[in-house]
């Protein structure tokens, strides 16, 4: 008994001094980060602007924070602003604590319309993005390097197939947009998008839209059921294809990585957060 009551005295207070270590820990790992990079770093030359948009889905903000965090590593000078609706907004309020740099992070409570599938929002936070010459990432994404980025050139994060390969995506094009000679379009992934201002025309930004919401309102009875919510959901990534490349010479488009296999660890690795999760709209 009286080992009982000692036990439950001492645990309080173990851990009050387990918490305020760990803590001290953390403050002195990021002091250090910063001190090493000014005696034993160069400062880097390159530095860009990157918009994360996040809505609806708290998770997307720790996600958003680790981003951030694994880029600073390699160059504290990134830019990085964040579009939220307001859970979001308040979540990160919660937690802007743990970036490395929070003088380079802005969030903006930009988006109140909860009814709107996310996918309208991240063509929005493109089309602003793109306009602000700023480049556009997802949230789950981690860098392992610094970018070294062509501003003259639309860079997607990969070549992932051709339309034509994709038997859902054929039908899409030939069927929903009337445009069957789209199947010899590229599809890109959009989990990283350099979009420079000089192509991002108002007919470009209207396609988007336009694109966009056509897919997310239409039932796609010509597709088979099981396969339509893949297609939702990836709904702004295919259109945001069909708008770019029937809108800009292919010559003007790259990609930053030859591939993306799960887990690459290559400049910037992919966590898919959205796809394990099936997050539809």
């Amino acid at each position: 008994m009286i080992h009982q009551k000692i036990k439950k005295t001492i645990r309080p207070v173990y851990y009050s001094i387990h918490n305020f270590l760990s803590d001290l820990i953390e403050i002195m790992r990021r002091k250090w980060k910063k001190i090493s990079r000014i005696f034993f770093n160069f400062p880097p030359v390159d530095t860009y602007s990157f918009v994360i948009l996040c809505v609806k889905n708290t998770a997307y903000v720790a996600l958003a924070i680790r981003n951030i965090n694994s880029l600073h590593y390699y160059n504290p000078n990134h830019k990085f602003i964040i579009h939220c609706d307001k859970i979001c907004y308040d979540a990160f309020e919660k937690q802007k604590h743990r970036l490395d740099y929070g003088n380079r992070v802005e969030a903006i409570n930009l988006f109140s319309d909860d009814n709107k599938p996310w996918q309208l929002f991240k063509i929005e936070t493109l089309i602003t993005a793109s306009k602000n010459d700023q480049i556009l990432i997802d949230a789950d994404e981690i860098w392992h390097a610094d970018p070294k980025i062509d501003r003259s050139k639309i860079i997607f994060q990969v070549l992932a197939y051709k339309i034509k390969s994709n038997a859902e995506e054929s039908s899409l094009v030939s069927k929903l947009f009337g445009q069957p000679d789209w199947v010899e379009f590229d599809h890109f992934v959009t989990g990283f998008l350099s979009l420079p201002s000089k192509f991002m025309s108002e007919k470009l930004a209207d396609d988007c839209r336009a694109y966009t919401k056509k897919v997310m309102e239409n039932g796609l009875d010509f597709i088979a059921e099981e396969k339509r919510n893949d297609l939702r959901r990836i709904a702004e990534e295919i259109c945001v294809n069909l708008a770019v490349q029937s809108n800009c010479a292919r010559d003007d488009i790259t990609a930053l990585k030859s591939a993306d296999p799960k887990g690459d660890k290559n400049v910037l690795q992919s966590l898919y957060y959205g796809c394990a999760n099936k997050i539809i709209e």
